[in-house]
């Protein structure tokens, strides 16, 4: 990777962060997969959807393993 990418990379992270407003804190892999795949900034909105379908993904396969 060129160090022209890794510039972009790290100017896109801190654009990312100071959007959502968690300056200084680890991202949400969701934002980050986004931010990856599209090089695009997500909403607040999409990244609190993207949570909530994990979790609700994560509740179904404690019901589904739950003896």
């Amino acid at each position: 990777m060129s160090s022209s990418q890794l510039q972009l990379q790290f100017f896109n992270k801190s654009r990312l962060q100071a959007h959502l407003g968690v300056e200084g804190k680890e991202l949400p892999f969701e934002s980050m997969l986004w931010l990856f795949l599209t090089g695009d900034i997500p909403s607040f909105d999409q990244v609190c959807h993207q949570a909530q379908r994990r979790d609700r993904f994560h509740e179904n396969q404690a019901h589904v393993y739950n003896f």
